[in-house]
């Protein structure tokens, strides 16, 4: 076992993600992230003692690109001997009928249908996403610039519900060295290079001009990220106790 899948393995455990006997649908895009935490829970199958699909949505909006991830999706869970589900739509023409919703907000939303769907059907308990500690600095970033509330500056929790999140403190660069390390080339969703897109700009723009100047704020922002989910826990417990008090 490598650096990446020890700490992988202890957040998974701090957090209580995952049982023995658990069945876990990993959400695979065939990008960085994901492409790695499946090769990372494969390698932990026997410790946890789970049982591992995946399952990969198609949403037709890069073309011949997005099919070319399909088709990287269902080698590598061969490869890996993991059972796949994939699906395809056809979101630019969801997005066509439906004025409210921006592209990438559908593509979200049929993504998570399209899970928990699969998730139901092959009766698993947990679902797998991608997100890294990376992702949290980025929502972190959207969220404030948005003027949204203390909940959403305390980032992606690590769990809700059934969908469990093992990378979340994760950072790109380890990602990238352990897909090095394994000798596999990940798909690249040429979107995300998009800097039209305001997570693509907060990505590449604003993160890179912050960085060179203040050479440790993702640590400094992912501290101050823990400070405010343990604050928003602190304040939910006691909004509920005096819930029950006004209750009863």
């Amino acid at each position: 076992m490598n650096l990446i899948e020890e700490k992988v393995l202890q957040t998974i455990k701090k957090y209580s993600m995952i049982n023995a006997g658990d069945k876990v649908l990993l959400a695979l895009s065939g990008g960085y992230d994901s492409t790695a935490l499946c090769l990372i829970l494969n390698n932990l199958v026997d410790i946890l003692k789970i049982k591992l699909a995946v399952a990969h949505l198609n949403h037709s909006i890069r073309g011949k690109e997005a099919d070319e991830d399909e088709k990287f999706v269902i080698a590598l869970a061969n490869q890996l001997n993991i059972p796949v589900i994939t699906k395809k739509i056809d979101i630019p023409a969801l997005k066509a009928q439906s004025k409210k919703f921006s592209l990438e907000e559908l593509a979200r939303t049929e993504r998570y249908k399209f899970l928990k769907e699969t998730a139901q059907k092959l009766k698993v308990s947990k679902i797998a996403t991608g997100h890294t500690a990376n992702d949290q600095i980025e929502n972190f970033f959207l969220s404030a610039l948005s003027g949204r509330g203390t909940t959403a500056l305390a980032g992606i929790p690590p769990v809700t519900q059934n969908i469990i999140r093992p990378l979340i403190e994760c950072t790109k660069d380890e990602i990238l060295q352990y897909l090095k390390e394994q000798g596999i080339e990940a798909r690249l969703d040429s979107s995300n290079l998009d800097v039209k897109i305001p997570r693509n700009w907060i990505r590449h723009k604003l993160i890179p001009f912050i960085q060179h100047n203040f050479k440790p704020f993702k640590t400094s922002i992912l501290q101050t990220i823990n400070i405010l989910h343990c604050e928003d826990l602190f304040l939910e417990k006691i909004v509920d106790a005096l819930f029950e008090d006004v209750k009863y």
